[in-house]
Parts: C-alpha cells; sequence; structure tokens
C-alpha cells in the first residue's frame, strides 16, 4: 500500500511539474550514417567532436535500431509510434492512407502548447501533405519563431551524410563548394575497409569521401547546440542525436542487417532535467531500443499520455515503461523499384533474419545506390568471380530462408549459423518470437502490394486485414511455411491454390515457387489451375511454369505487365521478368512509353528506364 501511495505522489508531483514548466526538446537527425562510422562508438578514423562532446555529457545508446534501414518507412514509424508494417507505410515511395486513429506526435505536442518546428526533411510515406502537421515546415524553421515563453519541440535534420554524398558529383560539388577539404582528410590507403567489402580502391575512396562527409555533418550539430547556447536555452533543453537508419556503402541502407539498422542515438538532459535522463551522465546505455519507442518517450518527455496505438514504450523519464520483450522487430519490403519481404528480430547480440522471397539476389537491384563507385566495383568483382564466399553469397540469385548472426562475435554478419547444430534452440526460438511479432503487429507486408486496390479500394489496407474476410494468423503460418522446402509440403500448397482468399492462394504459391529450388522442378504438374481473379497470382504462376522451362510462362507475365496500369502490380511483374531474364520478351516502344508515363507510376517508369538503358537484370547463379 505504501509503494503505491509513493507512486501516486511522484506522479501528481510530475503532472505538476509539467503543468508550470516543461521542458524543450530539441532533434538533431543525420542520414544514412551507422553507428560505428560515429567516433564515440569506437571508430578511431571518424572526427566528431561535438557528437562525442554530447555522448560524453549525456547518454549513449549502445543498441538502438532504426525498425526500417530506409528513410520514409523508418520516419513513418517514427513520427506515429507505430509500426510502418502495422499502418501500410513500409513500401518506400508510397502515399497510401492510414487509419484516422493514427495521428503523429506533433499533433500531441501542439495541442499541449508546444511550438513544434521541423527544417525540414518529411518524408512520412502516407497520404497528405506532410507539412500540415507543423507550425513551421521548410528550411528556415525554427524554435526562435515561437512565442514568448512558448515550450518548444524541433528538429534539424542533416543529409550531409546522405548515400549521395559519396556520388562522384556530388564530392566534386562538396570540394567546390567548401563543404569537403580538396584532399581527403583520412588517406584513402589508410581506411580500415571492413571484410564485407572487396577492398579496392573505390571502396577506399569512397570511405575516405563518407568520412569527410560525417565530419561535415557534425560541424552542422556543433552548430545547432552553439545556436542553443547563445540563446540562453541550453539549460531548458533535452537534446536528441541519431541517424534516420544505417549506410552508406553496400549491404547497408536498405538491408536489416546491422549495417542498416544500428544507429547512432545519443540523448543530453540539462541538470535542471537530469532526474528524467536513462543514467548517468557519460553512462552508455545497453538496453535495446527501437524507433517506434521514440514517439511515446517524447510525449512522456512533455508530460503527454501515451495513446493507446503507439506501439512503443517510454524509455526514459517518471513514467518509464519496463518491458519482458528482449527483441526489436525490424522490417523490409519494396525498396522503390524493386521489391523485397525480410523480417527480422534482434536482442542487440544474436539477429535472425527471414527471407519471404528467397528466389531473388540478395544485392538489390535498385538503380539510385549504382551512383556509388564502391556498388559498382562490388558489382564487378562478382561478376568476374574475384569475391570471396562470404561477400559472394550477398550476389546470390537464391538467399538463405533463414540468417542467424552473433553480432559480437561477427560484427560485419558474414557468418550465417541458422544451420549450426549448437544454435538450433536459439534458432528455433528467435524464429517462434518473430512468428508471434508478426501475428501481434497485424503485419500487413504478407498482403502483396499488388493485391492492396483490388482489396481495399480507397481505403486503408488496415481495414481490410481487420476485416472478416482476412485470417491474419493463417496467413502468418502459410508464409512461414512457404519457406518449408521438404517435398511433403507440396500438398498443403497445392490446397492453398484452391482457398477463397487471394492472398493464401498467393502464399500456396510462393511455397511451390520455392520447392523449384529444392529438386521439384515442376510443382504444378498434373495440377488443375482455376483462372485467378489477382493479377499477382497470375504473374506467380506464370514465373513458376517459365522456371519449370514452359515457354508460356514468359508470355503470361509479359501479358500481365502489358495490360496494367497500376503501378504496384505493373512494378511486381517486371521484377519477375527481370528475375527469369526475361525483360526483351516486351518490345522496347512499351517501355518507353511507360517510361514517359504519368508520375504515379513511379516504380514502373523506373524499371522502364532500366530496360531501356540495358541495365536491367543482375543474375549470378
Amino acid at each position: 500500500m505504501k509503494r503505491m501511495l509513493s507512486l501516486a505522489f511522484v506522479f501528481s508531483m510530475v503532472g505538476s511539474l509539467f503543468s508550470s514548466e516543461r521542458p524543450n526538446i530539441l532533434w538533431i537527425t543525420s542520414e544514412d550514417n551507422s553507428y560505428y562510422y560515429v567516433g564515440c562508438y569506437g571508430n578511431d578514423q571518424a572526427m566528431t567532436p561535438n557528437i562525442d562532446r554530447l555522448a560524453r555529457e549525456g547518454n549513449r545508446f549502445l543498441h538502438a535500431y532504426s525498425n526500417a534501414p530506409v528513410c520514409a518507412v523508418a520516419r513513418s514509424t517514427l513520427i506515429t509510434g507505430a509500426y510502418a508494417v502495422t499502418q501500410g507505410t513500409q513500401h518506400m515511395r508510397s502515399r497510401y492512407p492510414i487509419p484516422k486513429h493514427i495521428r503523429t506526435y506533433v499533433d500531441f505536442l501542439r495541442e499541449a502548447g508546444y511550438y513544434c518546428s521541423n527544417n525540414w526533411k518529411t518524408d512520412y510515406n502516407f497520404e497528405g501533405d506532410d507539412k500540415r502537421f507543423w507550425d513551421d515546415c521548410s528550411r528556415t524553421a525554427h524554435y526562435r519563431n515561437r512565442a514568448e515563453g512558448q515550450p518548444f519541440f524541433s528538429i534539424f535534420n542533416f543529409n550531409r551524410t546522405h548515400e549521395s554524398s559519396v556520388f562522384p558529383a556530388r564530392v566534386a560539388m562538396h570540394r567546390e563548394n567548401g563543404l569537403a577539404p580538396s584532399e581527403n582528410r583520412v588517406d584513402p590507403n589508410e581506411i580500415a575497409v571492413p571484410p564485407l567489402y572487396p577492398d579496392n580502391e573505390a571502396t577506399r575512396q569512397d570511405l575516405a569521401n563518407y568520412y569527410d562527409s560525417l565530419t561535415s555533418m557534425d560541424q552542422q550539430v556543433g552548430a545547432v547546440l552553439e545556436e542553443l547556447e547563445r540563446e540562453g536555452l541550453a539549460d531548458d533543453t533535452i537534446i536528441f542525436y541519431y541517424s534516420d537508419h544505417g549506410g552508406v556503402l553496400p549491404r547497408s541502407k536498405r538491408y536489416v542487417y546491422d549495417t542498416g539498422t544500428h544507429v547512432p542515438f545519443i540523448v543530453y538532459f540539462p541538470e535542471k532535467w537530469r532526474s528524467l535522463a536513462p543514467g548517468e551522465q557519460g553512462e552508455a546505455i545497453e538496453e535495446v531500443v527501437s524507433f517506434v519507442d521514440f514517439a511515446p518517450t517524447l510525449l512522456a518527455l512533455a508530460g503527454i499520455q501515451k495513446p493507446d496505438y503507439m506501439q512503443g514504450r517510454v524509455l526514459f523519464g517518471f513514467e518509464r515503461e519496463e518491458t519482458e520483450d528482449p527483441y526489436v522487430f525490424l522490417y523490409g519490403d519494396r525498396f522503390d523499384e524493386t521489391y523485397k519481404l525480410n523480417r527480422a528480430l534482434t536482442d542487440g547480440r544474436f539477429r535472425y533474419i527471414r527471407n519471404f522471397m528467397p528466389l531473388q539476389t540478395g544485392a538489390l537491384q535498385n538503380a539510385y545506390p549504382y551512383n556509388i563507385a564502391s556498388w559498382l566495383a562490388f558489382k564487378a568483382a562478382a561478376e568476374s568471380n574475384q569475391l570471396n564466399d562470404a561477400q559472394a553469397r550477398l550476389w546470390k540469385v537464391t538467399q538463405p530462408i533463414e540468417e542467424l548472426y552473433d553480432t559480437e562475435a561477427d560484427p560485419w554478419e558474414l557468418n550465417n549459423l541458422a544451420e549450426e547444430p549448437r544454435h538450433q534452440s536459439r534458432l528455433l526460438e528467435m524464429r517462434a518470437a518473430l512468428k508471434r511479432k508478426m501475428i501481434e503487429t497485424h503485419d500487413l507486408g504478407l498482403i502483396p502490394e499488388p493485391m492492396w486496390s483490388s482489396l481495399s479500394p480507397g481505403s486503408p489496407i488496415f481495414e481490410y486485414a481487420r476485416s472478416s474476410d482476412y485470417d491474419h494468423e493463417a496467413v502468418v503460418e502459410l508464409a512461414f511455411q512457404s519457406g518449408e522446402t521438404k517435398k511433403a509440403s507440396q500438398g498443403v500448397f497445392v490446397s492453398a491454390l484452391d482457398d477463397q482468399s487471394p492472398i493464401i492462394r498467393y502464399w500456396g504459391l510462393m511455397g511451390l515457387a520455392n520447392l523449384q529450388d529444392h529438386g521439384i522442378r515442376d510443382p504444378l504438374k498434373n495440377v488443375s489451375l482455376s483462372p485467378d481473379p489477382e493479377t499477382a497470382n497470375r504473374v506467380l504462376i506464370g514465373w513458376i511454369q517459365a522456371r519449370a522451362g514452359q515457354e508460356k510462362g514468359i508470355a503470361t507475365v509479359a501479358k500481365e505487365a502489358m495490360a496494367s496500369s497500376d503501378d504496384p502490380v505493373l512494378a511486381y511483374a517486371l521484377n519477375i521478368l527481370r528475375l527469369l531474364d526475361a525483360v526483351d520478351s516486351i518490345p522496347m516502344d512499351w517501355y518507353e512509353a511507360i517510361a514517359a508515363g504519368p508520375d504515379e507510376l513511379d516504380s514502373a517508369k523506373r524499371l522502364a528506364r532500366k530496360a531501356i538503358s540495358g541495365n536491367d537484370v543482375v543474375s549470378y547463379r
């Protein structure tokens, strides 16, 4: 009873404190930089004195993760406090509607009297104008524009470390305008090249250029901190610094590995608010956290109760929430024009990855990152068989269905432990935990994006997924079973083709496609197929037939592509043609028409431009 009374007294005091005085909160965000590039995380070649000082005076989280390894998907999670896969915002470069009850933390802060400014990136990946939430969202947005005495929440987002910072043209521009030194600060010959990459001139040069961008970004951080002090606000302001996800060299951004999701995260509390901090000054925090936790934590610091839909927890402050879940949840779906479906868990040391689309190269065939010299050099080395086994695995057409890594012993995740007998108990436990998480979050990634417009026209896919037409647990179960490679599963997958649900039929077809890589050349042989009303399923049938050596298979996929004007459907069909190395089955003038078509065909236009340029497929068997 005494404990209950003391807690009630504490919370009443907190409420009184916040009603009379509330902290300012400043978020400083950098782009595309993994934790290991920052000096205070142990990188001897980094020069990040301002971020390092913030860590010494605040708290550095050792195990913080972006739930998605790409910006817009990560940012949709950040601003709502809900997983992207729950909202339907997991596909990179999409603008689907989300449920009305899911709101942004900015809404709650402004209702509580905070002035909210964002300078300036949004990229929230859902329907509507991203700027609508803010008091000011622009390149000039600033907390100094608030009313006198008004508490503020402000973001300063720096893109100096974005992956484009190592594009040759951008490097030259930065050197010309003084944002980068005329000669690299770190000699490329002295660079420590991670074993993930081939050790060549392009990799060393990109890393050296990136370190210059990192130092330039750190100077921007320093300028914001100095300005806060000049304004006399440093003693009243809580500061977060973090990166939006990992990056920028190969197999980092867009990949659910540690390189793509493990980010620097530092919090600073001035003396006035030190009682809310997660540890003693300068203490490194071992706790495993992720972006879904940031919104509820932010609201708690401002004295605002966490809304029920938020899926994260309050990490520090008087209202800190404990958890018995040892894992953070990570996801990767469509990345621009390329389809992928990965899910992962990590406890900060072990990482489990599930590949639901293993029949493709691990290396995404997106156009944008191939502006980076080290990506091109990596690709060339793969083509000429100049990679070691661990490096070459990324370029194999068939990827492992399950991956398990010990990031303490193997920080670059080169040694997949999934088939090692001594790790089977851990593998089974993490597999089961991932399945539970996908059920708990009502993971929308298992509903193929090409079906969204037909299943949920004009309304959030969230609503369809909670209707009586959809059995989420059955879909999760079959999606996991689709990775089963024993012949005994063939009957289960064939039976799924008669199901009323197009999603069940889809995962039955994915299971049959996976069996083709494990000794069953034609899993549809002697199967009576009814015409499927869903294009995605017809495309999968054509894919299976083509891989079984049937000429009609490629013709089927090409026909479905040419008959559609819906971007996800069209992009999906073109992805399958690329996997079949059959892009030329469609006339070139058709690609030219798509490339010049409406802006809504974003993914399809990218794929069409690849076909026109002849750089449409990379295939290593």
